[in-house]
Order: C-alpha cells, then structure tokens, then sequence
C-alpha cells in the first residue's frame, strides 16, 4: 500500500465500469441536464424550483426591509437581552468545539460547521459594533471585530472554500480530468457517490465478490 488514491475503475463496483468520459462523470453523480438520481428526483427541476423559491423570498424581503427601515423605533425596550448574548456564545461554543473535533478526525462535516462558524462570528461582530456604537467602551468592541471576530469569519470561510475546492479536485482527477475549476462559483455541484461508497464496503471485506474474484485470479 502506497497511499495513493486509487483509479476510478478500481473504486466502482464490479462489471459498471464506464466506457467514456461522460458516463464516468455519471457515475459520479454530477448534475448534468435531465440527470434523475436514484430515487427518480429530476435534480435540474429541483435546483430551479428552489432558485424561483430564493428569488420569491428575496422579493418579499425587499418591501419588508422598506418597511422595518421606515416604522421601527430609534430605541427600543429589549426583553431577556442576557438570555440573548449567553445563548448566543453558548451556541457559538458549541459550533467551535464541534468544528475543532470534525478537524482533528478530518471529518467533512467539518466544510458545513467552518460555515456556520463563519457566519456566527461575523453576525456576532455586527450586532456588537452595531449596539455598542455611541457608548462608552465602544472602542473595545470595535476592536474585538476587527482583530478577532471578522479575521476569525474570513479564516473558516477560506477553510470551507479550500477543503471544497481540494474535494472537487480529487474527483475530476478520478473522472479524468485535467483541469479542475479554480474558483469554487465555476464548479459543478456533487449529487450522488453511492457507488463509491458502496464499493469501499466490498475493499474492505463486508462484501467480498470483487476482492474474492481478484484473489482467485491471481492464484
């Protein structure tokens, strides 16, 4: 054993070895046009109803906005305000506590927690600055944002976008291709690898026809 990530005919199962390039992308579950995965699920029909979906919510929002910007008070009178900031961090550890065990075991739900830790840190540096502003002490706040809060949010989204852009990476070198996107907007979408999930069991023994059969042949 070398280490090296084995050639994608040796991570598909038995006898569905694609015979072109664009049947190996299929096996790889990429979005492609009229692509159905194995429920049935038109997955073009479904990304474009949840982009008519984003774009209705954010028309709606818009008027709202209008709305919240004209008859909100200056100042207002807040309700459970500790409950409020304590939750808030407590949640925010828990996030960080989360993100540093996917790290350490290099798990990949480590892209989705580096996410949300991104976007608690930023909302956090938001809400502080905002609320702080005019103060006394303001100044510390302003600080905590710019040297930690938002330096702390750049790093996990660079994290995200970087383990994303390695994943891709190594799929279009197993597809057989050359030139992975370098811009992470530019990639197309990962749907499916149950194929390959599946064959890990067989590598592994659980199910021994592939591994049997290269054993036999062999002897």
């Amino acid at each position: 054993m070398t280490g090296e990530v084995p050639e994608l005919p040796e991570l598909l199962p038995a006898g569905s070895e694609p015979e072109s390039r664009g049947s190996r992308w299929a096996q790889f579950g990429f979005f492609s046009h009229g692509h159905s995965n194995h429920h049935g699920i038109d997955i073009v029909h479904f990304n474009r109803v949840v982009s008519f979906a984003l774009v209705a919510i954010v028309a709606g929002l818009i008027p709202w906005t209008v709305f919240l910007a004209i008859k909100l008070p200056i100042r207002y009178r807040a309700h459970h305000w500790t409950l409020l900031w304590v939750g808030f961090d407590v949640i925010l550890m828990a996030v960080l506590a989360y993100t540093a065990w996917a790290a350490w075991f290099r798990k990949q739900i480590m892209v989705v927690m580096a996410i949300v830790a991104g976007t608690m840190l930023m909302a956090d540096a938001w809400f502080d600055v905002i609320t702080s502003l005019g103060h006394r002490g303001d100044w510390i706040t302003l600080a905590t944002a710019l040297l930690a809060e938002l330096p702390g949010a750049v790093f996990f989204f660079w994290l995200a976008r970087a383990v994303i852009l390695r994943s891709i990476a190594n799929v279009y070198r197993l597809a057989g291709e050359a030139d992975p996107p370098a811009r992470l907007r530019d990639a197309s979408v990962l749907y499916d690898l149950s194929p390959l999930s599946g064959t890990r069991k067989s590598r592994t023994g659980t199910s021994g026809t592939t591994a049997g059969s290269g054993m036999s042949g062999e002897a």
